[in-house]
């Protein structure tokens, strides 16, 4: 694809860190190799204990569009949060800083957005433990208006993540939309709220992003209390739609919701029963999904009796 440049165009590439001495220089490297030039970067380093924010400050002091902070650990929200309050560009991107992006990927999906007039460019993406890049054929789908939010579980997860994404700076300046801090899971927070903005939202199938899956990463370890914060986001999202009046997802929400309550019990019952207030927990919301004979009655037969042994039979199939 032939070069697009724009001295007009402002990318801001904000990078959260923490603890990524291993990945970071390819990371960063990736961005520096982009083939679109006119783009800053803000490496957030979030109270690294590791190599990660000297590494950091070297590349400040050798390109010009590096700009580098130092925080406090607070978590992936608020490292983001800090990028976009001292970002200046008319469009962003989040780059986890154990990826990596294809040369290609800022003048591609400014490429797209100039076409089609899009808030939101996504891309499909490789993932793995090495970085590998996949070509196919091009393609380009279009979503408007209201479809842009009703169709966010047709292809999910490329849809609603935050990190193979180009957005205009309106839902961060404008809109003042920002990460939900202290928790982990927070683009399904914010998700909603941004496609819900989105007047125009373009996906590519292109493959630009590499989404690096480490064995030791926070979403592989064994469980932790923190992963039930996905149930707060599940809740926070059946909520948003039912106010919004979009009951397809609405119900489709909770029916992720139940699903996710059997998993994360089983998860727990593999750590020989450590965490009880967090299985009394999760038991309690599943009753009341059960005695919520609205809701219960729509769930499929095979989730129904998942729940129901679940909750009074302490099974999990």
């Amino acid at each position: 694809m032939q070069t697009f440049d724009s001295r007009e165009i402002l990318v801001s590439v904000i990078v959260p860190i923490y603890n990524v001495e291993l990945y970071l220089v390819e990371c960063i490297e990736s961005i520096l190799e982009q083939t679109y030039t006119n783009y800053e970067i803000i490496l957030v380093n979030d109270g690294s204990t590791d190599s990660s924010g000297s590494i950091c400050d070297k590349y400040e002091k050798q390109n010009n569009n590096i700009k580098v902070i130092h925080k406090k650990n607070g978590g992936l929200s608020s490292a983001r949060n800090m990028g976009i309050e001292k970002a200046k560009g008319n469009y962003y991107v989040f780059i986890d800083s154990d990826d990596v992006v294809h040369k290609d990927y800022l003048n591609n999906m400014m490429k797209i957005a100039i076409k089609y007039n899009a808030d939101i460019v996504a891309c499909d993406f490789t993932t793995g433990e090495e970085c590998f890049w996949e070509d196919v054929p091009k393609n380009i789908e279009v979503r408007k208006g209201k479809q842009v939010l009703e169709q966010m579980n047709n292809r999910d997860v490329l849809v609603t993540v935050a990190w193979n994404k180009l957005y205009k700076r309106y839902f961060f300046d404008d809109l003042n939309l920002r990460y939900k801090n202290g928790k982990i899971h927070e683009d399904m927070f914010l998700a909603p709220k941004l496609l819900d903005n989105c007047n125009i939202m373009a996906i590519t199938n292109e493959k630009l992003y590499f989404y690096r899956n480490r064995s030791n990463s926070i979403m592989n370890s064994s469980f932790k209390t923190k992963h039930l914060d996905i149930l707060e986001a599940l809740e926070y999202r059946m909520e948003y739609f039912k106010n919004r009046n979009y009951m397809d997802l609405y119900f489709y929400e909770i029916e992720s919701y139940s699903r996710k309550l059997i998993f994360l019990y089983d998860r727990i019952k593999r750590e020989n029963n450590k965490f009880p207030r967090e299985k009394k927990e999760i038991l309690s919301r599943a009753k009341k999904l059960i005695e919520d004979k609205s809701i219960f009655k729509r769930f499929t037969l095979k989730n129904r009796i998942k729940l129901i042994l679940l909750v009074y039979f302490s099974i999990t199939i």
